[in-house]
C-alpha cells in the first residue's frame, strides 16, 4: 500500500448492536470475495476494538469518485443490506493523508 501524499481513504466506524461484533466480522469478511474486482480500490483495512464496541473499515481509493461508483453496484449495495441488520450505526467520512511514518 502507498503512503504518498495524496493517498485517499474513506474510513468508516461501525457501531455493531450489542452482542453482534462477531456475526458482523464474519458477515464482513464473507462478503468481500462476491464484491469483485473493485475498480480504483487500492487496499483496505478492518479493526475491530479491544472492547467489540465498535469496528472501523479503512477503504483507500483512487478517488472519491472510484468510491462513490463501488457504493453505487449492486455487489455493495447486496453486501450492505447484509451488514444492515447487525448495526446500531456508522459514521463514515473521506480523508486525504496528510503525513505517514512507517517502520520496519
Amino acid at each position: 500500500m502507498s503512503t504518498d501524499q495524496h493517498e485517499f481513504a474513506h474510513i468508516n466506524i461501525f457501531t455493531p448492536k450489542p452482542g453482534m461484533m462477531e456475526a458482523f466480522i464474519q458477515t464482513q469478511i464473507e462478503g468481500l470475495p462476491g464484491l469483485g474486482d473493485v475498480p480504483g480500490l487500492k487496499g483496505s483495512r478492518l479493526y475491530r476494538a479491544s472492547d467489540d464496541k465498535a469496528a472501523i473499515q479503512l477503504a483507500f481509493f483512487e478517488s472519491e469518485e472510484a468510491h462513490a461508483r463501488f457504493r453505487a453496484s449492486p455487489a455493495f449495495l447486496q453486501h450492505r443490506d447484509k451488514l444492515l441488520p447487525l448495526l446500531e450505526g456508522t459514521s463514515p467520512g473521506y480523508y486525504q493523508l496528510v503525513r505517514a511514518v512507517d517502520r520496519d
